[in-house]
């Protein structure tokens, strides 16, 4: 486990290094991590959650309404990989956000990916839970977004592993030919 000086020393900003401390920032770390190695081991180009704090293109304008009136904030993607019709923004979402977040997120992808001329080519969110899961789907119906793909954690792990396993026996057999 990282503690908060390693993680100073390696360069995160103390706001994210203490997070990055926390049981649900250990599993969202995991999680893209695993989702990091999937697109890896199916040939994806990919932007880690680093590059994606450095790179304006993936920050994106948030707003939507809750109890506190009008709320705007910047969003980024907690990762990204280019498809051949061009980049999508990837969410590993492990808990539930307020409802009205959500919608507002799902309002600001359906804006950024249902145009021709729009900068994503969708999103795909990745989640650990069925009832998150249930609502991201019901608020990017609510919201007409199109552009979305959801997967589950479990199967982006076996997929990996799969494809690692087919990857490690390839070697192998390259290994045993020559």
């Amino acid at each position: 486990m990282v503690t908060r000086k390693g993680a100073l020393e390696a360069g995160h900003p103390a706001r994210r290094a203490l997070r990055s401390l926390s049981p649900t920032g250990w599993a969202h770390a995991s999680a893209c991590a695993w989702v990091s190695a999937w697109l890896h081991l199916r040939g994806r180009e990919w932007v880690s959650e680093r590059e994606i704090l450095d790179d304006d293109f993936w920050r994106f304008d948030l707003r939507y309404q809750d109890h506190r009136g009008t709320v705007r904030r910047r969003h980024r993607p907690d990762l990204g990989v280019y498809t051949l019709s061009g980049p999508v923004a990837i969410e590993v979402e492990l808990q539930p956000k307020s409802a009205t977040r959500l919608r507002g997120i799902c309002w600001m992808y359906a804006q950024l990916s249902e145009d021709d001329d729009a900068p994503l080519n969708g999103v795909i969110y990745v989640t650990d839970r069925h009832d998150v899961a249930r609502l991201v789907t019901r608020n990017a119906a609510s919201i007409g977004l199109d552009s979305l793909s959801l997967r589950t954690l479990d199967d982006v792990i076996q997929q990996t592993q799969a494809a690692a396993g087919v990857r490690v026996a390839l070697a192998a057999g390259r290994t045993l030919r020559q």
